[in-house]
């Protein structure tokens, strides 16, 4: 695993094992740290370049606005607020002919009878801030990370290699933040706010956030044994709760839970530091995601060469685009954010995540982060627990003669590891 190959690196064995599970932690939560620095407001600027030769799927999934009500609609709560001769006099000007109907709720003008014109109109409209409820089903739901997948990176080796190449450039701003505490560039505004407050409010803040990780985790044991009993028992009264499905509950709880605690470790670094911490652990964590973005745009404008020949000889419709988004884009997509730990993310912020990228990829995210964790600790401490077993039999024993023995008398440097680590605490 490439992951576990870098953490090694700066795994030192003639180190205690309290530096090590130390560095090991820090790692691991200045990854997750990525995830949360985009959830703090630091979104990736990255470009949009449409190839104008052919409709990118970027363009036909934009964020454009759009008028919210069909003409109809419109009418219709215009018309509401008008007395009736002012709607008939509205409609008639307009030059509208529509047909009126309970089932329908069209309006037809310039057919007044009786002042009844608009008798059948709805007495309730929705309006934008009523929530929609839409039916989830698999398909749709994996249509949206499919849509995301190709939105945040492309289905085009020119455009990836553009992106590429912006990435790096951000490398480097981020880079310059790290050791000017986030003041070399706009992209740490985010982490500045808190910069100068005295220990005293940032230890408040982590007693805010530590209790806010050990809600988390209750509920996410509640949510466990709620399944368990078949969602018999009462819902928390949490917005969180009654809005997942007793089968997800768990594992957002879960992965809040995680960036609850990271921020928790970052409010006690910002206290030790009077909150400069989260500047430089955010800016390092928007390198290695600059990194990360690099190699996914980069193994997509490779993976998508194929897709050009395609375009040049045979010609591809939607559907074929659609299903070699799944071979050649949404793998790369899935890794990275995997890797980003974006899972943790998906799950603070379950709406948008739900709502972007669909419930399965973002359950599928969450498991990719939490297998790279999980994997990346437990193969680090069995290394460690090698070590610690290899040390602990070449220690000289004592023998009645006075003398050492004479294999493992001379090992002078493993005789003082042993003498160390009889003083660690063995949990450690």
């Amino acid at each position: 695993m490439p992951l576990h190959s870098s953490l090694k690196r700066v795994y030192q064995p003639n180190k205690s094992r309290f530096y090590n599970k130390f560095v090991i932690l820090m790692i691991i939560a200045g990854l997750t740290g990525i995830s949360m620095a985009q959830n703090a407001g630091y979104q990736r600027q990255t470009q949009q370049p449409v190839n104008g030769n052919r409709t990118s799927s970027r363009s036909d999934n934009s964020g454009a606005l759009k008028n919210p009500y069909a003409t109809k609609d419109y009418m219709l709560k215009l018309a509401e607020k008008l007395s009736p001769e002012q709607r008939d006099l509205l409609l008639k000007g307009g030059g509208f002919t529509r047909d009126i109907t309970k089932e329908s709720g069209n309006v037809t003008a310039g057919q007044i009878g009786g002042g009844s014109l608009f008798d059948n109109l709805p007495t309730t409209i929705s309006t934008p801030n009523e929530p929609i409820t839409e039916t989830w089903s698999l398909k749709k739901d994996l249509e949206k990370y499919r849509t995301y997948a190709v939105k945040e990176g492309s289905r085009y080796p020119e455009e990836n290699l553009e992106k590429f190449f912006l990435n790096a450039g951000l490398f480097l701003e981020d880079g310059i933040n790290i050791f000017t505490l986030g003041y070399g560039s706009d992209r740490g505004k985010v982490f500045r706010g808190n910069d100068g407050n005295s220990p005293l409010w940032h230890a408040i803040t982590v007693v805010k956030q530590g209790g806010q990780t050990l809600a988390e985790i209750t509920d996410g044991v509640y949510s466990i044994i709620d399944l368990m009993a078949f969602d018999s028992l009462a819902d928390i009264q949490k917005e969180v709760y009654k809005d997942n499905n007793p089968v997800v509950r768990p594992l957002v709880f879960a992965g809040r839970a995680v960036g609850s605690g990271w921020k928790t470790t970052e409010n006690i670094g910002n206290t030790l530091t009077w909150g400069y911490f989260d500047n430089v652990s955010g800016s390092a964590a928007m390198c290695v995601g600059d990194v990360i973005e690099c190699i996914k745009h980069g193994g997509q404008a490779v993976t998508n060469l194929p897709r050009e020949v395609l375009y040049v000889t045979v010609g591809v419709d939607e559907n074929t685009d659609k299903m070699l988004d799944w071979l050649l884009v949404v793998p790369w997509e899935l890794a990275s954010n995997a890797v980003e730990m974006q899972g943790i993310t998906n799950m603070c912020d379950y709406k948008t995540a739900f709502k972007e990228k669909g419930v399965v990829g973002s359950i599928l995210e969450l498991t990719g982060s939490s297998i790279i964790i999980y994997k990346s600790i437990d193969e680090l401490n069995d290394d460690d627990d090698d070590k610690h077993k290899t040390a602990e039999s070449q220690a000289p024993q004592p023998s009645n003669g006075g003398g050492g023995d004479s294999g493992n008398g001379g090992d002078v440097g493993n005789a003082e590891d042993a003498y160390f680590w009889h003083w660690v605490p063995p949990w450690w």
